[in-house]
């Protein structure tokens, strides 16, 4: 059922804390010691993280959601990834990687829509443009680890995907997800709903 709107009857404002949040049958974590604040003032609901550590990576996550229509959202999702270095430990001697991903829009109704952006780059890099259709990717052994991602989300709909892209360049997934298993991706993903189901143009 679309959300109209997702108010409270007084003000809150609370810390938080997560000791350990793990998937069903999994050994390995996937967050522990994770510290926020939330508050609601009536207008506005906000949630914020201490930075906190998930695989290789160290995080902070930020959002503010309106009470009332059109329940306008922005998600900051925040941080950077070591890469191991030549002897495969993580530290001073692989590169880092900015991670910078949002999610904007509005929640309210059942046209309500959702932006989903996120960048993961060598630090220092000029931000890459939105990635297009599927193209040749060389994939050298020497290319640093690159991912680039955006997509459209209607929630309340029943295609909740209207469209995505995604170009990734040498990812490699255990730095990022805690028991996930290593890689080197390179290659590109373009989706669309076709019917009842999906358009995927796809090389990797």
């Amino acid at each position: 059922t679309p959300l109209s709107s997702l108010t409270l009857p007084l003000q809150v404002q609370m810390a938080w804390q997560i000791d350990r949040l793990s998937w069903q049958k999994q050994t390995e974590p996937l967050l522990t010691h994770v510290r926020g604040q939330y508050a609601y003032d009536g207008h506005q609901h906000t949630l914020t993280t201490d930075e906190f550590n998930m695989a290789q990576g160290r995080y902070t996550l930020q959002a503010q959601l309106q009470a009332t229509a059109p329940m306008a959202l922005n998600l900051q999702w925040q941080g950077q990834v070591q890469v191991p270095g030549p002897s495969g430990k993580s530290g001073p001697g692989g590169p880092t990687l900015d991670l910078q991903s949002s999610v904007q829009g509005s929640l309210s109704g059942a046209q309500a829509q959702l932006t989903l952006q996120a960048q993961l780059a060598p630090t220092g890099t000029s931000p890459k443009p939105p990635p297009s259709s599927p193209k040749p990717a060389p994939g050298r052994a020497t290319e640093p680890m690159e991912l680039t991602l955006q997509a459209q989300i209607q929630p309340w709909q029943k295609q909740v995907l209207v469209q995505a892209d995604i170009e990734s360049q040498a990812l490699d997934l255990a730095l990022l997800l805690p028991g996930a298993p290593q890689t080197r991706l390179t290659g590109q993903a373009h989706v669309v709903p076709e019917a009842q189901g999906w358009h995927l143009q796809t090389q990797w």
